[in-house]
């Protein structure tokens, strides 16, 4: 296992565009929803941290719907204390709990494995490397980034880059893609050069949560607390063009968002329900 000490060093400048257009359906009975994940563009996996999200109270679960927005299942796993990120790869599912992430079998509907994660404090999203095999974990308290190999679930390398504030994440190789909680920017992560710099000439944004990309646009939410709970936005940043669109405000804490073709899936960790949004462009 490797530890590295990276040191941040810029950019573009931001041009609004003409917002997206989107219809939406608002989906409750989720308890703290914090991460969606599009599995198979069939179903919908949902994390739920269910009470305090340092708490490991064994009240954490992930639901299961269809994308008619009909939940197959409130609890489809459970063994989880406050899940945040998820994601999958085969059958499997992992998911952030707190200091550990853990492994699921899809099919079985069991924990299988846990990856315990050194030092690790607030361990936040989640994303992989199907090629590399390979799976970076935020841990956003710690200011760190860990790699996991799914081959064996052991941590390759350790990333400790002081005021990061990792939250979301995603892979566009070779590049991490990090949404910062504190610094309200995003982060381009060189995996090949071991570099970081800020996507953003200026910290634009408040709390960056989720972010994903899709067709070179960066979809990303940002809860804005500097205006207030209750006020996220979620953006679109076309990196062709270097356009940002606001898609959507006055959201509850957008958290962990996911895209697949015309759909857009929300997570409001603040109004405890999903939003399933297809485009009407």
């Amino acid at each position: 296992m490797k530890r590295f000490f990276l040191s941040i060093f810029l950019l573009v400048s931001l041009a609004f565009a003409k917002d997206f257009k989107y219809s939406c359906a608002k989906i409750d009975n989720f308890k703290i929803p914090e991460s969606a994940n599009i599995y198979k563009n069939r179903f919908i996996f949902v994390s739920n941290i269910n009470g305090n999200p340092t708490s490991k109270d064994k009240n954490g679960y992930i639901s299961l719907l269809d994308l008619k927005t009909n939940f197959k299942y409130l609890k489809f796993l459970n063994s989880l204390d406050a899940p945040k990120g998820i994601v999958t790869w085969g059958d499997y599912l992992f998911a952030t709990d707190i200091d550990v992430v853990k492994v699921f079998s899809i099919s079985k509907k069991k924990l299988i494995n846990i990856i315990k994660l050194p030092k690790a404090k607030f361990l936040n999203d989640i994303t992989l490397d199907p090629t590399l095999k390979t799976l970076y974990v935020s841990d956003t308290q710690g200011d760190t980034i860990y790699t996991i190999s799914i081959k064996d679930f052991k941590v390759n390398n350790i990333f400790y880059i002081p005021n990061l504030s990792p939250n979301g994440l995603f892979l566009k190789w070779p590049y991490l893609f990090i949404a910062s909680w504190e610094g309200g920017t995003i982060y381009i992560f060189d995996l090949k050069k071991n570099t970081v710099r800020p996507l953003f000439k200026r910290h634009t944004f408040s709390n960056l949560d989720g972010i994903v990309i899709q067709d070179n646009i960066i979809y990303f939410s940002d809860w804005n607390l500097k205006e207030g709970q209750n006020k996220g936005k979620l953006y679109a940043f076309d990196l062709k063009n270097n356009k940002l669109i606001l898609i959507f405000d006055n959201l509850k804490g957008p958290a962990d968002i996911d895209v697949s073709e015309n759909m857009l899936v929300i997570p409001e960790f603040l109004g405890n329900d999903v939003l399933i949004c297809y485009s009407v462009r």
